[in-house]
């Protein structure tokens, strides 16, 4: 629970509770796989970009989540399963089901049980720090159990893709958009950093597995193990990229990046300082513009239908802006992207 100041008053924020029609809905969902369960609770756990998560707690204190995609064909939904049945369970759940479901229109739906554990999002980022060598400890053995064929080009493109500002929005959302600030001029600021984060990317000549997008929605903690959802975003580039996303989503301040990196250093110790800076870097450029585009997202395309997400979004924005201040594409157009994000929770036009 926390606090948030939203059109100029002050809101409590906690985990959305789900309306009875989606919990119907839901409920007619698990019918269709071949697997009982008695639910005792479910909870929106994430909404995604390509699907939303649900977790399902049985009256007997199993563990689920729920995943479902309209889009009956969701190329990552079908990437983190197969990953899935590579893993066998090894810190990661177990695939209870995965098909295609019918209900009304045609969706995509995972069903993954995980042994009783608690998400890093309720535990926090102290807990993370104390058992960070165990964590890296893990994820190694994770990354080396899957030979990934997404290589970095793939990666790439998938995220030149997802932020494409251009391509992604309707003729609606824009016209929403220009309602309130210059779109012109905030169409060219998200292609110059999506242009900055592509030519960036660091070149490697070893390629090495690595997850891609982890955060603290997708780290899980029981019996004093780590275990890992959100796997669809496996590829063949490095794991300096799962350690500038630790740090980053996480949002750890410089005295505990160090530490995070020394908890890296002693499982992986064949560190390059310099290819770790320039990830960072990549990095650094990559949130910034995942920042200003899913916020713009939800508020212009979705229209502030979650509360709690846009203020994860602006939490995120400013406990990294320590890294996005020395961005020239920031401090070109700071202004004007601070009243951007602003509008409109506090009622300030660009």
């Amino acid at each position: 629970m926390s606090l948030h100041l939203f059109h100029n008053k002050t809101y409590v924020t906690s985990k959305p509770t789900l309306l009875e029609p989606t919990k119907k809905y839901i409920d007619k969902i698990l019918e269709n796989f071949n697997f009982s369960i008695q639910v005792k609770n479910i909870n929106i756990f994430d909404n995604g970009l390509n699907y939303d998560t649900y977790s399902i707690e049985s009256k007997d204190g199993k563990f689920f989540l729920l995943k479902v995609s309209f889009d009956s064909d969701n190329i990552q939904l079908k990437r983190e399963v197969r990953v899935l049945k590579k893993l066998n369970s090894f810190a990661s759940g177990k695939l209870i089901g995965f098909k295609n479901i019918k209900i009304g229109e045609k969706i995509l739906c995972a069903l993954i049980q995980f042994p009783n554990c608690v998400s890093l999002k309720n535990l926090g980022r102290d807990f993370f720090l104390k058992n960070s060598e165990t964590f890296f400890y893990t994820h190694k053995v994770l990354i080396q159990k899957v030979k990934p064929k997404r290589s970095k080009s793939g990666y790439l493109k998938e995220l030149v893709d997802d932020q494409n500002f251009s391509k992604n929005f309707t003729t609606k959302t824009k016209s929403l958009i220009s309602n309130y600030t210059d779109y012109d001029r905030l169409e060219n600021i998200l292609k110059v950093a999506l242009d900055q984060v592509e030519s960036s990317a660091p070149n490697v000549e070893n390629p090495l597995p690595c997850l891609s997008n982890i955060n603290s929605n997708s780290i899980y903690l029981g019996n004093s193990l780590f275990f890992f959802d959100k796997i669809d975003g496996f590829c063949n580039y490095h794991p300096y990229l799962d350690l500038c996303d630790i740090i980053l989503n996480l949002i750890f301040e410089e005295n505990s990046k160090k530490q995070i990196i020394s908890s890296f250093k002693s499982v992986y110790t064949d560190f390059d300082n310099e290819l770790f800076d320039c990830f960072f870097e990549f990095c650094i450029k990559k949130k910034f513009l995942e920042s200003i585009s899913s916020y713009v997202r939800e508020v212009y395309e979705l229209r502030c239908l979650r509360v709690e997400k846009i203020t994860e979004i602006i939490s995120m924005f400013h406990s990294n802006y320590s890294y996005f201040r020395n961005l020239s594409i920031f401090i070109d157009n700071q202004d004007f992207l601070f009243k951007t994000i602003t509008e409109p929770v506090l009622g300030v036009k660009a």
